[in-house]
């Protein structure tokens, strides 16, 4: 399995803005929802705080 298979088995767990809607029960499928979550982030940036 290639990364852009594994990348296809994603989007039911994301809405069309990136944003998690549920993380997947199976570990690969985690690891790789966490794996696409953490390369959306900005080296020493910050998260906006929820209001």
């Amino acid at each position: 399995m290639n990364i852009n298979d594994a990348l296809s088995a994603l989007p039911p767990f994301f809405d069309p803005d990136g944003r998690l809607l549920s993380l997947p029960a199976k570990h690969k499928k985690k690891l790789l929802a966490l794996w696409y979550l953490a390369g959306k982030l900005e080296a020493g940036g910050s998260m906006p705080k929820r209001s």
